[in-house]
């Protein structure tokens, strides 16, 4: 794609599959590298939707979560906004609940929301440390209900 169509958007959505495959491969610096070397994802819904989760899930695969501020919430209620995202929602649950005891709730709102929306997309396969990671939290949700 990169040579044939530098401005396609499955070129773009490939490079976003590339650094999802290599969080999975747990090459996070090479992920890290091939994340900064794209330039930022300004235009296209659904692009922009893979851009948020791509750089979620590297930050979860390198423990560093972003910070608890004025985007994170307005992305994580656009992200409650869209029936299929399950694997966002999960990414946003781990970055409320890993930034302070009081965003818990929200963090468990989303994790809940995450595991409503699965709708059999097979989470396991596409992103496993999040599934795993989905899967140790997931009786948190039954003594918070």
């Amino acid at each position: 794609y990169q040579a044939a169509w530098p401005r396609s958007p499955h070129l773009r959505s490939c490079q976003y599959g590339e650094i999802i495959a290599l969080c999975n491969l747990r090459r996070g610096d090479e992920a890290r590298a091939r994340w900064q070397s794209l330039p930022a994802q300004e235009e296209g819904d659904y692009l922009q939707i893979k851009a948020w989760t791509t750089e979620l899930y590297l930050a979860f695969i390198l423990d560093t979560p972003p910070a608890l501020d004025g985007e994170l919430w307005e992305r994580s209620r656009r992200a409650l906004r869209i029936t299929a995202a399950s694997a966002l929602l999960a990414l946003y649950a781990w970055a409320f609940l890993r930034s302070s005891e009081s965003s818990r709730d929200m963090g468990l709102h989303l994790l809940r929301e995450a595991f409503d929306r699965l709708d059999g997309e097979p989470l396991a396969q596409i992103m496993p440390p999040l599934w795993r990671w989905m899967e140790q939290h997931r009786s948190q949700l039954d003594e918070a209900a």
